[in-house]
């Protein structure tokens, strides 16, 4: 898995590569771009994993990707799961330093967390400065596939 079966290339390469060329035909219009790092959770509970995401803010929405890394979980619902890839795009509702997020993401892989690529994309941040960042993000496919534990990430972010 985190390899395109035809294309034989590493996701991570295909999230960063996307992330250039957005940057690169969009930074004049882009309010921000963030990088944010952060351990994964499946239901939950930690499952010795993390993520990397990078998005651009185009005023009230954000378009970006992401890698979460391969995730073992010894929980309520264990799970051992392979590194995948997403991208997605998000709705954007500001209220002072607080931001709430809702959209959808499109995972390579499916696995025990996604039972479906497409899937919905919820996040909950604080704003502490202009540049840091603190979010809380969840994927679900919202019961309309089984299995659905869900995708959690908590990350910090800096805004450039």
């Amino acid at each position: 898995m985190g390899k395109d079966s035809k294309l034989k290339i590493n996701g991570v390469w295909i999230v960063l590569a996307f992330v250039v060329v957005l940057c690169f035909f969009a930074y004049k219009e882009a309010n921000a771009f963030e990088a944010e790092v952060g351990p994964g959770f499946l239901s939950g509970e930690y499952s010795e994993g993390g993520a990397a995401i990078i998005t651009e803010r185009f005023g009230k929405w954000s378009v970006g990707g992401g890698y979460v890394s391969k995730q073992t979980c010894h929980c309520r619902y264990p799970a051992d799961l392979d590194e995948n890839i997403f991208f997605q795009g998000q709705r954007m509702f500001d209220y002072k330093n607080a931001e709430l997020g809702i959209g959808a993401a499109y995972f390579q892989n499916t696995n025990r967390a996604l039972g479906k690529n497409l899937t919905w994309s919820l996040s909950l941040g604080y704003r502490f400065t202009d540049h840091w960042t603190v979010r809380i993000r969840h994927w679900s496919n919202a019961g309309s596939g089984s299995p659905n534990l869900g995708q959690d990430l908590l990350t910090i972010g800096y805004n450039f």
